[in-house]
């Protein structure tokens, strides 16, 4: 199967979403599907997603003759373009009637304009695949066509092993002895992370607890703070090594967990015990069990419900272990193996239809 992916950045450029399709690119081609992709990735990201850049992407994949086209949306690196939504509607009036699938990363918590953008491309296509059950649910009355599938990510840092000494040297660099406990935020800084919440909750922990540190991994505002640990981006392979360094992940999404999370994924298969947070069903259909494969507390909670969390779990190794083992057998259930497999259900789906 010939398959023309179009997104809106692609890696060396830092986007989440451009990173997943690169991964689900490479698992695609493990099995056997032919897989060319196309981006911009302009140094001014969706500074190049003019109406002449998609008409010209629109005659490539026109030319190319693709048995399918799959898009992923949005992304960073549209900007806040609406010309890309339309390029179903230029390859197809050059010849191409090749069907569409589009992945909508996020819809429920989008701003209305970008909603109604992606109303556009939805119209266009011909299967739907979103990465949480609650996005599903958001789609449901925009949607009448074959089922949305649901196909959750994986990790978007794979897990490199550590010898406890290279865990001791990453902590020791950090200024960071065996008693304390390390706490660790990452990704990118976005409204909806809970950056805010988690830098008060923390504060209020620390307090009470001295030996509790927090490092940061991502784009994050240097501090001088002794017991704050900003590292900003490193390669995948020292965040890696970064998270087995850590005791205890921290994600507060201020619209709760939902599977479409890769860094939640990503704490999972390190082996971090997460505290996160709790919003809808979300958590029960992704199989979180508070307290045994995960912490929850709740979305629009205060900082103080978290500090409590944060000082239950830093207090008690055992619990830690416990989050830790379960957690880790949760997460291994996600791998891009069965990500690219349930897409090429998708794929084959709609190509015999």
């Amino acid at each position: 199967m010939k398959v023309a992916m179009v997104t809106g950045a692609y890696p060396p450029v830092p986007c989440g979403i451009g990173d997943y399709t690169q991964r689900l690119c490479n698992a695609l081609r493990e099995q056997n599907v032919d897989v060319t992709v196309w981006t911009l990735n302009a140094a001014r990201r969706g500074a190049e997603w003019t109406w002449g850049a998609v008409k010209r992407i629109a005659a490539e994949i026109a030319a190319a003759q693709p048995d399918l086209v799959h898009m992923q949306y949005p992304g960073k690196g549209y900007g806040h373009r609406l010309a890309p939504t339309f390029l179903p509607h230029v390859w197809r009036r050059k010849g191409n009637g090749a069907p569409l699938v589009v992945t909508l990363h996020e819809f429920r918590i989008a701003h209305p304009l970008r909603k109604c953008a992606a109303l556009n491309l939805i119209r266009a296509a011909d299967a739907l695949i979103v990465p949480a059950w609650c996005e599903q649910q958001s789609l449901m009355r925009f949607w009448k066509k074959s089922p949305i599938a649901v196909i959750p990510p994986s990790a978007n840092i794979p897990v490199q092993p550590v010898t406890p000494e290279r865990r001791r040297e990453r902590r020791t660099a950090w200024n960071v002895k065996d008693d304390d406990v390390l706490l660790c935020h990452f990704g990118f800084v976005q409204r909806n992370k809970g950056f805010t919440r988690l830098l008060n909750a923390f504060e209020e922990a620390h307090r009470k607890v001295p030996h509790l540190k927090l490092l940061l991994i991502g784009d994050y505002v240097s501090s001088p703070q002794a017991s704050l640990i900003s590292v900003g981006y490193l390669p995948a392979a020292d965040v890696s090594e970064s998270l087995s360094a850590a005791d205890v992940g921290v994600l507060p999404y201020s619209d709760g967990v939902s599977a479409r999370r890769t860094t939640f994924w990503t704490a999972l298969q390190h082996g971090l015990p997460v505290i996160t947070t709790r919003d809808g069903s979300e958590p029960e259909t992704m199989g979180l069990r508070h307290a045994e494969n995960v912490y929850l507390v709740a979305a629009n909670g205060s900082p103080t419900e978290l500090r409590d969390a944060i000082l239950t779990v830093a207090d008690s190794p055992a619990l830690r272990q416990k989050l830790s083992a379960n957690g880790r057998a949760l997460g291994s259930t996600h791998t891009w193996d069965n990500i690219a497999r349930r897409t090429l259900e998708v794929y084959e789906r709609v190509t015999s239809e």
